[in-house]
C-alpha cells in the first residue's frame, strides 16, 4: 500500500484537501495518509516531522486551488514551498491535484528552482463528479489494487440487480433476440386492424414523450413491450422510464440497460450514450470506464453532444484509457462547436493551461465568451481572472469587474468575493465600501473565508461602517476558523491588545500559534514577543528555546535573534558564543537590527569569533541606519576612538546626535563630553552639563560621576 502525503495551503484548499483525505481514507485506510498538523503532536518540531513524513512517503499530493499562487510561495520559509522542495530533493512522486476549477500555474508563476513544476502532469478533481474522479485517482495511486479497505463509491443510489459482466450483457441481447422471434411469430396472428391501432398508440406514446408528458407516454408503452415493431427510439424511451424519469415504473437500472442495449444494437446514439453512463457510474452493471469509453465513442461518432463531452472527460482524466489531452481537446471542440456549454468551458481550461497543445489565452477567451453569452458562470469567472491578470488580453480591471458581476449575480461565490474586493479597492469600479460589504456578505453566506476576513477589516478600520472592533472580532473568528491565515493573525492581535474584547493572552497565543505553524513570519514574531514578555502561558527557558529554534529553522529572523540570545546568555541551553554568532548572523543577514547590533558586539569583544573592530563597525552601521540607538552610540564611539575606522569627530557627533534624539543615555554622556571639550563642535559647557543631567537622570553612572565634579 502506498504511503501518501497531502500538501495544501489552508486559505486556498482546506475544504477540498479535507474532502480528499476523507475519500482516500475510505479507499486506502488512514494509515496510508499524512495531512499536516492533524498528525503532528503538540510541542514537536513541525519542520522535522514534515521532513520525516516525506522521507517515509511514496507519493506526495500537492493540492492546487485557484489561489495557490501567492507571495508566500516566493518566501523560502513558506511551508508549502518547503514540502515541494523536500519532495523533489527526495525524488518522491509528486502529483499536482487541481481542485475548485484551478488550472496548473504556468512557469512564470513559480519561484526559481520550482519552475519545472509547471510541466508536471496534474490530476483534476471536480466536485460535481468527485466520486468517480476519486475512483480513477485511487487507480492511479494504487494501480495494483493495494487499497486496504476499499469501498464501493456510487454516484446514484440504486435498488436494482446488476448485470455483472459483458458476457451477461451478451446473454441479455441473445435472450432479447430469441424473445423477439417468439413475439414475431405471435404477431403474425394479429389482424391488420390490430397493427394499425398498435402503430397509432405507439406514435401517440412517442408524441407524448416528446412533449415531456412522460406519465401518459409510459402507460401506453407498457402495453407493447413485446411488440416487435418498436423502433430504436421507442426502445430508448422505455429504457429512460426505468432509469431517470421513473414515471409509472419502478427504478431498475438493469432493466433500463436491457432496453438501451436493444436500441444501441440498432445504432441509436442516445441509447449508446446512456449505456456509457451506466458503465461510467456503475448503474445496473459493474463500473467499467473502458466500456464507458467504448459506448461514448460509438455515440460521439454519430454526433451525440453529451457523449462527446463525456468522452472528452474520460480522455482528459485518463479513465479507462491513457490520459490524452490532445484527444480530449478534439472531442470538447466537437461538442463546443455545437454550443455544449460544459464542453466549451472544459476546452477553454485546456487552452488556458496549455494541455493537449500550446497555451492559447486568446482562443480560451473566445471560447469562454461563447459559454458566457449563455450564462455559464464558471466561464464568466475565468474571463474575469484573465482580464485581471492580463493573460491574452491587456490588463483591464473594468472588464474584469463586469465579468465578475455577471457571475456574482448568478451566485458564483468566488466572483462575489472578487467583486467585493474591487469595490473596496476601487479596481475597475468607483470605490464603494457599502457595495463591497454587500458582495462580501453574499459570499459569506457560503462560508467564504476571504469574504469573512474582508468584512472584519472594514469594521476594524471603519470603512463603510462605524468603526467597531467588537464586530470585527466576530468576523475574524469566522474567517480564522475557516483557515484564513491573515484572519488568524489579526484575531490574535485583538485578543493580545484587548480590542473589541477583554485581553486574553492565551487566545492570542492560540491563534498566533495556528498561523505560526503555517510559516507566517508576522505570527511567529508576535508569538515570540508574547512569550518573551510572559504574556499568556508562562514558559521556562527550555520551552522558550524550543519555540525559538522551531521558528528560527523556518527562517524567522526574530526567532533567530532570540535563539542567538539564548546561546549567548545560556538561557535554556549551555552558553555557546559560536552558536550565538551563527544565529545572530542568520538574523542580521535578513535585516534584523537587534541581531546586527549584537553581532557587532561579538566582533568587538571577540565572542565566538576573532576580535575585529572593522567587521563590528560594519554591523553597527547596518543596525544604526535602521534606528538602533545602542548601535548608533557604539558607532560614534568607534569614530571617536579609532576602533576599526579612522578617527573622525564629525562622524562621531553625527551618530551621537542620532542616538540622543531618541534619549540614549550613553550617547547623551558621549555628546556632552564632546561639547565640554570642543571635539568636533564648538565648546559649550552649559549644553554639556545639560546633556550630562539628562544622562544621569536615567541612572547612567559616568554622567553621575561627571556632575559631581562640576558640583564640587
Amino acid at each position: 500500500m502506498p504511503k501518501i502525503f497531502i500538501s495544501y495551503r489552508r486559505n486556498d484548499t482546506e475544504a477540498s484537501a479535507g474532502r480528499l483525505y476523507d475519500s482516500l481514507e475510505a479507499q486506502l485506510g488512514k494509515e496510508a495518509l499524512f495531512k499536516d498538523i492533524d498528525n503532528i503532536p503538540f510541542g514537536v518540531d513541525f519542520r522535522k516531522v514534515v521532513k520525516d513524513a516525506i522521507a517515509n512517503t511514496d507519493i506526495v499530493l500537492l493540492i492546487i486551488g485557484r489561489d495557490f499562487i501567492c507571495d508566500r510561495l516566493f518566501q523560502t520559509n513558506d511551508f508549502v514551498r518547503m514540502e515541494i522542495t523536500e519532495s523533489l530533493s527526495c525524488g518522491k512522486q509528486l502529483i499536482p491535484v487541481l481542485v475548485d476549477g484551478a488550472t496548473m500555474p504556468s512557469e512564470e508563476h513559480w519561484p526559481a528552482g520550482l519552475k519545472d513544476m509547471a510541466y508536471r502532469n496534474a490530476f483534476p478533481l471536480n466536485h460535481k463528479t468527485w466520486k468517480r474522479d476519486i475512483i480513477a485517482f485511487v487507480k492511479v495511486l494504487a494501480p495494483d489494487g493495494e487499497g486496504g479497505s476499499q469501498k464501493e463509491i456510487k454516484e446514484v443510489p440504486q435498488n436494482e440487480d446488476k448485470i455483472k459482466s459483458s458476457s451477461e450483457l451478451s446473454n441479455v441481447i441473445e435472450g432479447v433476440e430469441l424473445k423477439s422471434k417468439d413475439v414475431k411469430q405471435k404477431n403474425t396472428k394479429r389482424k391488420k386492424s390490430d397493427f394499425i391501432k398498435i402503430e397509432k398508440d405507439i406514435s401517440l406514446a412517442r408524441s407524448l414523450y416528446n412533449k415531456r408528458e412522460y406519465v401518459e407516454s409510459a402507460k401506453i408503452y407498457k402495453k407493447y413491450f413485446n411488440y416487435d415493431g418498436l423502433t430504436p427510439r421507442n426502445m430508448y424511451c422505455i429504457g429512460t422510464f426505468y432509469s431517470d424519469l421513473n414515471n409509472g415504473f419502478t427504478t431498475n437500472y438493469a432493466k433500463a440497460l436491457e432496453w438501451y442495449l436493444k436500441a444501441a444494437e440498432l445504432s441509436n446514439p442516445n441509447a449508446q450514450y446512456r449505456i456509457g453512463e451506466c458503465y461510467e457510474q456503475g448503474l445496473g452493471v459493474d463500473q467499467n470506464y473502458k466500456e464507458a469509453h467504448k459506448w461514448y465513442k460509438e455515440a460521439s461518432s454519430q454526433g451525440h453532444l453529451n457523449a462527446q463531452f463525456s468522452l472528452g472527460l474520460l480522455l482528459e482524466k485518463g479513465l479507462g484509457v491513457d490520459q490524452n489531452y490532445k484527444e480530449a481537446r478534439k472531442w470538447y471542440k466537437e461538442a463546443s462547436s455545437q454550443d455544449h456549454l460544459n464542453a466549451q468551458f472544459s476546452l477553454g481550461l485546456l487552452l488556458e493551461q496549455g494541455l493537449g497543445g500550446r497555451k492559447n489565452y486568446k482562443e480560451a477567451i473566445r471560447i469562454y465568451n461563447k459559454a458566457s453569452e449563455q450564462n455559464h458562470i464558471d466561464a464568466q469567472f475565468r474571463l474575469g481572472r484573465l482580464y485581471e491578470n492580463g493573460s491574452g488580453v491587456k490588463k483591464d480591471y473594468t472588464t474584469a469587474a463586469n465579468w465578475y458581476r455577471k457571475a456574482a449575480e448568478q451566485g458564483h461565490v468566488k466572483a462575489q468575493y472578487h467583486l467585493g474586493f474591487y469595490y473596496e479597492n476601487g479596481l475597475g469600479v468607483e470605490k464603494n465600501y457599502e457595495e463591497a460589504l454587500k458582495w462580501y456578505h453574499k459570499a459569506s453566506k457560503e462560508k467564504n473565508a476571504d469574504a469573512n476576513y474582508r468584512i472584519g477589516i472594514l469594521h476594524r478600520n471603519g470603512l463603510g461602517v462605524v468603526q467597531n472592533n467588537k464586530i470585527a472580532l466576530v468576523w475574524f473568528i469566522r474567517a480564522a476558523e475557516g483557515g484564513h491565515l491573515s484572519a488568524q493573525v489579526d484575531l490574535a492581535y485583538l485578543y493580545e491588545n484587548g480590542l473589541g474584547t477583554e485581553k486574553n493572552y492565551n487566545k492570542a497565543i492560540l491563534w498566533y500559534g495556528k498561523a505560526a505553524e503555517q510559516g507566517d513570519a508576522e505570527a511567529q514574531t508576535s508569538l515570540e514577543l508574547c512569550y518573551a514578555k510572559s504574556k499568556g502561558v508562562v514558559r521556562d527557558n527550555s520551552a522558550n528555546l524550543k519555540q525559538h529554534r522551531r521558528f528560527a529553522e523556518q527562517g524567522n529572523a526574530n526567532a533567530q535573534y532570540h535563539l542567538g540570545v539564548c546561546y549567548e546568555e545560556g538561557k535554556g541551553v549551555e552558553r555557546n558564543y559560536k552558536e550565538a554568532v551563527k544565529w545572530y548572523k542568520k538574523a542580521a543577514e535578513q535585516g534584523n537590527a537587534s541581531a546586527q547590533y549584537n553581532l557587532g558586539l561579538c566582533y568587538a569583544h571577540g565572542k565566538g569569533v576573532t576580535k575585529n573592530y572593522a567587521v563590528a563597525v560594519n554591523w553597527y552601521r547596518k543596525s544604526a541606519e535602521q534606528g538602533n540607538t545602542s548601535a548608533q552610540n557604539n558607532l560614534a564611539d568607534c569614530y571617536e576612538n579609532s576602533k576599526g575606522v579612522t578617527k573622525n569627530y564629525a562622524e562621531a557627533v553625527y551618530w551621537y546626535r542620532k542616538a540622543v534624539e531618541k534619549g540614549n543615555a550613553a550617547a547623551q554622556y558621549g555628546l556632552g563630553y564632546f561639547y565640554e571639550n570642543g571635539h568636533g563642535v564648538q565648546k559649550d559647557s552649559t549644553y554639556a552639563i545639560k546633556l550630562y543631567k539628562r544622562s544621569a537622570k536615567q541612572g547612567y553612572q559616568p554622567a553621575i560621576n561627571v556632575l559631581k565634579r562640576f558640583n564640587a
